[in-house]
């Protein structure tokens, strides 16, 4: 029972860390994109989340894949 135990607490765990836990994802670094067929598009501004950050975007929009182009504005302090 002991072994049975010990898998639950590392499923319960990956489940915690997957729900709460974001991932880092990798940006590709290129000074143009092109896409076709879009809707339109928004520029917004990164805000804080918790330790985290956030985009707002209209609730229409739920569940929808987006694209999050980051643009160099020397204007902001936070750029690289």
């Amino acid at each position: 029972m002991l072994l049975g135990s010990l898998e639950y607490r590392k499923d319960f765990i990956l489940e915690i860390s997957y729900r709460y836990l974001m991932k880092r994802v990798e940006m590709i670094r290129q000074t143009k994109l092109t896409i076709e067929g879009i809707e339109g598009f928004m520029l917004r501004e990164v805000t804080p989340f918790g330790t985290s950050a956030k985009v707002s975007c209209p609730k229409e929009y739920l569940g929808r894949k987006v694209y999050l182009v980051f643009i160099h504005d020397k204007s902001n302090s936070h750029s690289p």
